[in-house]
């Protein structure tokens, strides 16, 4: 007997390394699966406070509108803070002008016909600055266009109005010049259909962006421009788009309002070839003038910054 149970206990087969390595993790898995359970359950208390919050922030953003709508109408920078509120909270008081925002405060309507006045302004301008325009001229002949009782416009205004112009396609392109701002924009060829369209909405007093410009938005290709250029902004309706050298070039001529050859070479370091090539470009885009009279080299003037030359002289 001693015997047998010796052989019994010499032929008894041992687990496996697999199974013993199984055995030892199944604890840990448990444990594991406890964790993914109790992190899942935190998350989704986390996101229903989240979501409670959010809507009770809403309801008091609204109560505030309706209380100070008045205000937010009539004040520019009552109106830019109004805005930086909403946006904290996802809100786009301008996503449709028939929206609960717009209806309640009136804003949205503000915007689509801000939205027409401008591109109105930059075709009638294009013929003499080649589609660039200062953000400033650009706001004060939209101020001149509403009437002296209309409400003020700001210049966070014109630039929220010229984003809601994307549904144009690329539309409207602010460009940095130095401090300020320059408006790009690419108007085509208008047909006198377009023309008379334009003329109905302005005696008609039509304020619906989406119906006066989706019949325009085939020949305005790509749309508008927003430059920025020292402390203000320029509005362009050109078709090529400005590279960071075209942008250097406005730069140096917003002071005098035109720049030379020499002039961009010693300033701003760059041979012949290149600042031949950024003047050529403005040229073939119609956004310089060109004198052969200056004294000493060929000048290129900018009719973009001429009201400003005229104001600092």
């Amino acid at each position: 007997m001693p015997r047998r149970e010796m052989r019994s206990k010499r032929g008894s087969i041992p687990p496996k390394e697999g199974e013993l390595t199984g055995m030892c993790n199944k604890p840990f898995i448990f444990l594991q699966a406890k964790f993914k359970d109790k992190g899942t359950a935190l998350a989704e208390d986390q996101f229903t406070q989240m979501t409670k919050q959010m809507e009770m922030f809403k309801v008091n953003l609204e109560e505030f509108a309706s209380n100070h709508k008045d205000d937010i109408r009539r004040d520019p920078a009552f109106r830019v803070q109004f805005q930086e509120m909403c946006a904290s909270i996802g809100v786009d008081p301008l996503a449709s002008s028939k929206g609960f925002w717009a209806e309640m405060l009136g804003v949205g309507d503000f915007y689509y016909e801000l939205g027409v006045q401008i591109i109105e302004v930059c075709l009638a301008t294009s013929h003499r600055n080649g589609g660039l325009i200062g953000i400033e001229e650009l706001r004060d002949k939209v101020m001149k266009s509403r009437g002296k009782k209309s409400q003020e416009v700001s210049l966070d205004d014109l630039l929220r109005a010229i984003k809601k112009l994307k549904v144009l396609g690329n539309g409207f392109t602010v460009i940095p010049v130095g401090k300020t701002y320059m408006v790009q924009s690419v108007p085509g060829e208008l047909t006198m259909d377009h023309t008379n369209l334009l003329q109905q909405a302005q005696q008609a007093q039509v304020v619906c962006l989406f119906g006066c410009l989706s019949m325009l938005s085939k020949v305005l290709g790509n749309g508008f421009m927003v430059i920025p250029v020292g402390k203000t902004y320029m509005v362009q309706s050109v078709p090529g788009e400005l590279t960071m050298d075209h942008t250097n070039l406005l730069q140096q001529a917003q002071s005098t309002g035109h720049v030379t050859k020499s002039q961009l070479m010693k300033d701003l370091k760059w041979e012949e070839e290149r600042a031949s090539r950024a003047l050529m470009f403005m040229v073939k885009e119609g956004l310089v003038w060109v004198d052969d009279q200056a004294p000493g080299e060929r000048e290129y003037w900018f009719p973009s910054f001429f009201p400003d030359v005229a104001a600092a002289s």
